[in-house]
């Protein structure tokens, strides 16, 4: 008899979990620049409703895979804004945007997350601009050993466009000097596209580095 009760109770304890109403939200985060999903991005959750108790979460977490697929999962019901944070953001210098959502009683949310589009991005960072130059170089620079940002970094964009100058047709050199931040961080604007570019990066103790790149006609790289 004590054997069937114990066996009794392990099945109305899987029975009664098995019941418990998922809540969740899910979907995918999408890099609108690179035009492809966005692994490893922190996905943020707040509910933003009055606590109802002291024993009640308000924020919850996870982490997109591979695919850029996402679930955070142990909501209740209520009222929520979601956001993301990746090294895109930050190399960026834009903040998570954020968006607002609902769950019920026993449902899950979809979801999906992107980067702000190339158009809004390119605005934001590099403002109006030259409509003939429109290309935007970002990213981060950082010393190979430790992960550090080394002193005195510089990234150095230069190119030659053919162009006409005393009604003559010459060569005309074009370049852009971009700092390293605190962070880590560069940003040129200004760029032409869809043209061979001379990348050099110099830093303080460090070894020049040089090589070629080549902005995009969606104007951000």
């Amino acid at each position: 008899m004590r054997s069937f009760t114990i066996v009794y109770s392990l099945l109305f304890a899987t029975s009664v979990a098995a019941q418990a109403p998922a809540r969740a939200v899910r979907g995918i985060v999408f890099d609108s620049v690179a035009g492809a999903p966005l692994a490893g991005a922190i996905i943020q959750v707040a509910l933003t409703d009055t606590v109802r108790g002291p024993s009640e979460r308000r924020l919850f977490s996870g982490i997109s895979d591979s695919a850029g697929h996402y679930m955070v999962s142990g909501l209740v019901p209520g009222h929520y804004v979601i956001g993301f944070q990746h090294d895109a953001l930050l190399a960026l210098g834009i903040e998570s945007p954020l968006r607002a959502f609902e769950v019920s009683a026993d449902g899950i949310s979809s979801m999906d997350l992107a980067t702000p589009s190339v158009a809004v991005l390119r605005a934001a960072r590099c403002g109006k601009g030259d409509p003939s130059r429109p290309g935007m170089l970002y990213g981060s620079v950082s010393d190979a050993r430790n992960g550090a940002r080394p002193d005195g970094g510089v990234v150095t964009v230069n190119w030659t466009e053919v162009g006409i100058k005393d009604n003559k047709l010459r060569s005309m050199p074009f370049s852009i000097r971009a700092p390293v931040a605190d962070d880590g961080s560069f940003l040129a604007c200004g760029l032409t596209t869809d043209a061979t570019l001379s990348l050099r990066v110099t830093a303080t103790s460090h070894r020049t580095l040089d090589g070629d790149i080549v902005v995009p006609s969606s104007g951000v790289l």
